[in-house]
């Protein structure tokens, strides 16, 4: 699996084979591609047949397309990067941004982004006049954040997130007692995978198994698994909270934006429904299949943690 991902990105960072892959949404007829983007027939064949052995496109009539495969890595993948990326100059000002942040000048920080990123940022989320009310340099600070947001939530929350966070589940599990309709979608992260995250968070919070069954087992409560590229979360249909991940390792988190607005809030709504409708049942749903005490149990014995910890009282 780890040889065809390598084989599928390696073929993609060529720059005649990305030009192809992008232009293949659309459909590609050889003649016209090869006249307008300056294409050698041996540079255009070469990269083509790679696309094909690798099941990215396929040959409808006289075009070519994006397989299934390709058009998720195109959606997934491609546009994500162009999203989240911005271009290069942009990514420098956040940079300095965030290397400026303090915790109480945040206004400042704000009103010092410039107006190419505020459009770049607007073009890429669908919306026009965003005004970022906080910046947020780290994933604490966005979680600490969204808690007291959470807090005061009065109907409904939706949830894209490439992280599983005792703090957050937390709250959304108090909010869905109070009858609050909360939709959740899980990624994984890089090399980070759900179930990973899950059992990092019960090692160092065993009691912490508890939130998470309260909040599978809540009637309010919806969860899927899906590939989300940044995440992001919509509260109430007006406060917005979005990651941008760091341009140099997608793994990580870089800066996080917090905005009010009714107009965005449609906007990544609309886009979470596109990755609701294309998820699975989540590792942590399975996982409460089982009994509490035989998850705490798989826990201890697989990683070898403190006995004296994981034999507390874990009574139900």
């Amino acid at each position: 699996m780890d040889e065809r991902v390598s084989e599928i990105m390696g073929t993609l960072s060529n720059r005649d084979a990305l030009l192809l892959f992008n232009l293949a949404e659309e459909g590609i007829e050889t003649i016209n591609t090869v006249n307008n983007y300056g294409l050698s027939k041996k540079r255009y064949y070469q990269r083509l047949n790679e696309l094909l052995s690798l099941g990215l496109v396929f040959k409808d009539g006289s075009r070519y397309k994006h397989t299934m495969l390709g058009s998720m890595i195109f959606e997934n993948q491609i546009k994500g990067l162009r999203q989240l990326l911005l271009n290069r100059g942009n990514i420098d000002i956040l940079h300095e941004l965030r290397n400026r942040l303090q915790d109480n000048d945040s206004k400042t920080a704000i009103e010092n982004i410039s107006q190419e990123v505020l459009k770049n940022l607007e073009s890429s989320l669908g919306v026009s006049g965003l005004k970022p009310i906080r910046l947020l340099r780290s994933w604490d600070e966005l979680a600490q954040l969204l808690n007291s947001r959470i807090e005061f939530m009065r109907t409904e929350m939706i949830v894209a997130s490439r992280y599983v966070d005792f703090r957050t589940a937390k709250a959304a599990a108090a909010a869905a007692s109070r009858n609050c309709n909360i939709r959740i979608i899980h990624s994984n992260r890089e090399a980070f995978s759900e179930r990973m995250q899950i059992f990092g968070n019960l090692l160092v919070n065993p009691q912490a198994i508890f939130t998470y069954r309260d909040l599978v087992k809540s009637p309010n409560v919806s969860m899927r698994k899906s590939y989300v590229p940044y995440s992001f979360l919509v509260i109430d249909s007006l406060y917005v909270g979005i990651e941008v991940v760091n341009p140099s390792d997608p793994s990580l988190f870089f800066l996080g934006f917090y905005f009010e607005s009714t107009v965005l809030a449609q906007n990544m709504k609309r886009y979470f429904d596109v990755l609701w409708t294309k998820g699975e049942t989540d590792d942590m749903t399975i996982m409460f299949e089982r009994p509490v005490e035989e998850i705490l149990r798989e826990i201890k014995e697989s990683s070898h943690v403190n006995n004296k910890i994981l034999d507390a009282d874990h009574s139900i």
